[in-house]
C-alpha cells in the first residue's frame, strides 16, 4: 500500500541505543489497480477453499478423531444400544409366545408387527374373506320360492303351505328309511 511507512533500527550510529529511521515503503505491494482481477483473485481463493482446503481439513479431523478417540466410550455405547434392543426383541418374543399359547398356533408361525399398513390390510383380508364366507352361506341355503302371488297371500295361506312342504319331507324320508335294500346277488346263488 502506497504511503506506508517502516520503521528500520540501525546501529551504532544516533548514540547508545541506536536510532530509529522511518522509510516510505514505495516498492510496494501494491495490488493490480483493475477491480476484476482483484474480484478473479478473491473467487480463485474461494475456489481453492472450498475444492482443496476444507476437504483436507475434513480428512484430517477425521484422523485425530481416529487416533484420539476413546475406544472403551465407544465400545460401551455400542454395547448399551445392543442390550436395549435385544431387550425389546424378548419382550417382542415373549408376547408372541403367550399370543400363540393363548390361542393354539403353531410354534413356527411367524407374527407380523402392528403397525398401520399391517391393520389396513388384515381389516380388507378380513372384510373379503367374511363377504366371501356369506356369498357361500347364502348360496348353500334352500330358498322358498315366493311368487309376487305369494306376497298377496294371507298369513294363513302362508302357513298352511309351510305344513304341507314338511309333512311331503317326513314322508319322503319315512319312504327312504322304510325301503328295504334289494338282495344280494352273491346270497341268491
Amino acid at each position: 500500500m502506497a504511503g506506508l511507512l517502516s520503521m528500520v533500527r540501525r546501529g551504532a550510529g544516533c548514540g547508545s541505543g541506536g536510532c530509529l529511521t522511518m522509510v516510505a515503503d514505495t516498492e510496494g505491494k501494491a495490488g493490480p489497480a483493475d477491480p476484476l482481477a482483484t474480484l478473479e483473485k478473491t473467487t480463485d481463493a474461494q475456489n481453492h477453499a472450498t475444492k482443496v482446503q476444507i476437504p483436507r481439513l475434513e480428512a484430517l479431523q477425521g484422523v485425530s478423531d481416529h487416533y484420539n478417540n476413546d475406544p472403551y466410550a465407544l465400545s460401551s455405547l455400542v454395547r448399551k444400544r445392543f442390550r436395549a434392543e435385544k431387550k425389546i426383541e424378548a419382550q417382542k418374543r415373549a408376547e408372541d409366545e403367550t399370543l400363540k399359547g393363548k390361542y393354539g398356533l403353531p410354534e413356527e408361525l411367524k407374527l407380523v408387527e402392528d403397525d398401520v399398513e399391517a391393520k389396513r390390510q388384515a381389516r380388507d383380508e378380513w372384510t373379503r374373506a367374511r363377504m366371501e364366507y356369506e356369498a357361500e352361506r347364502n348360496s348353500k341355503r334352500p330358498r322358498l320360492a315366493i311368487s309376487s302371488s305369494s306376497q298377496s297371500r294371507s298369513n294363513s295361506d302362508v302357513v298352511s303351505s309351510l305344513k304341507a312342504r314338511i309333512l311331503d319331507n317326513t314322508r319322503r324320508s319315512s319312504n327312504l328309511a322304510n325301503r328295504q335294500k334289494p338282495p344280494d346277488r352273491r346270497l341268491l346263488k
